[in-house]
């Protein structure tokens, strides 16, 4: 999910946040892809898209020649509201 969505259901469990982190998370794209159990044919069909993605699109998710790359990530504490 992406941020704000985290923050609309975390609202709508009537959840107050306390605290909240956001960041990149870095990826090495071969063991990413092995955790993930990706058969190869998608493999290789990730590093097309990689190749081909615009120059904004490579430099948000630092995308690197071995196709590593980084994922937005949030961690929050929160409390019930009363």
């Amino acid at each position: 999910h992406a941020s704000g969505e985290w923050l609309t259901l975390i609202s709508e469990a009537n959840l107050i946040v306390d605290n909240l982190i956001t960041d990149k998370l870095p990826l090495e794209f071969s063991s990413w892809v092995a955790r993930m159990r990706t058969p190869e044919a998608l493999v290789d069909a990730i590093r097309i898209y990689q190749q081909s993605a615009s120059t904004e699109v490579k430099t948000y998710f630092a995308l690197q020649n071995d196709g590593s790359f980084t994922s937005d990530i949030i961690m929050l504490e929160a409390h019930k509201a009363a």
